[in-house]
């Protein structure tokens, strides 16, 4: 299920950090407002790989602990956006922004926790700007085949782990030209597939390419910077999956605002 937001900012200019984390932390609170038990759940738990609860009883390297939250959301849009002293500028204008899940019954609580407040508040310890919560609506889905091509709406990140000589582990973020890049994309995809379902999906198949060179960005989620890249890309295979990365997003760090895909008309 996918919402898209419109929002007013309450003065102009308004000013709002690079950061994604903001965004993602106005999502934890208004699933709070509404359903505090989910929210505490969706926040320090999640869902792993095997279908189940992650549970602080977990051991092993990375891929033991990871656990997804099952959405994803876009980067805010407004024609003449400006960006400067790092940090990004709005006008008093409409501001439109997007966020996806496969879990239904989230958007449903996200929508009402967004309207309950009217008003949000998005900033760092730079500043904070106030936006109106203008209108809330349901997109409808494309025709989904096993053959689709999207533009990132956020920037899409895939990464690695690498296993230092000293046995810890490190994140290798992946450049696009690397051949492992459409496969951590489809592996990312299976992995949350059996988290969200229990089940091996009935196609575990998968192809991921960039249509043209993709634009690389350095973005931040609290402070840390991933390497990530704008683009079209298509997908060919399970559309399972491809509903999946549709409704969840594509690569890694979704719940970070990475991997939101936009449908490209055919």
């Amino acid at each position: 299920m996918r919402l898209l937001v419109r929002l007013l900012p309450l003065s102009e200019p308004a000013a709002l950090p690079l950061d994604n984390y903001p965004l993602a932390a106005l999502i934890y609170q208004s699933v709070w407002l509404v359903a505090p038990d989910f929210a505490e759940f969706l926040h320090e738990e999640g869902w792993q790989p095997a279908g189940r609860a992650a549970g602080r009883q977990s051991s092993g390297g990375p891929a033991a602990h990871k656990r997804f939250k099952f959405f994803v959301f876009s980067r805010l849009e407004q024609p003449g956006k400006r960006i400067s002293g790092g940090r990004q500028w709005l006008r008093q204008r409409p501001v439109e922004w997007q966020v996806a899940s496969p879990l239904a019954e989230m958007m449903e609580v996200l929508a009402e926790g967004l309207a309950r407040q009217g008003v949000i508040s998005l900033g760092d310890r730079a500043g904070t700007t106030h936006l109106t919560v203008t209108e809330i609506l349901e997109l409808p889905d494309p025709v989904l085949s096993g053959r689709m091509r999207f533009e990132t709406l956020s920037p899409l990140f895939a990464a690695v782990d690498d296993v230092r000589p000293d046995g810890r582990h490190r994140k290798h973020h992946l450049r696009a030209e690397d051949g492992r890049y459409g496969e951590r994309v489809a592996a990312n995809l299976v992995s949350r597939y059996r988290a969200l379902t229990g089940a091996e999906p009935a196609d575990p198949r998968l192809e991921f390419r960039f249509l043209d060179a993709p634009k690389a960005q350095l973005v931040q989620y609290k402070g840390t910077h991933h390497h990530c890249y704008l683009g079209q890309f298509e997908v060919s295979g399970s559309e399972e999956l491809i509903r999946l990365g549709w409704d969840g997003g594509f690569g890694e760090g979704n719940s970070k605002g990475f991997g939101m895909a936009g449908w490209l008309e055919s």
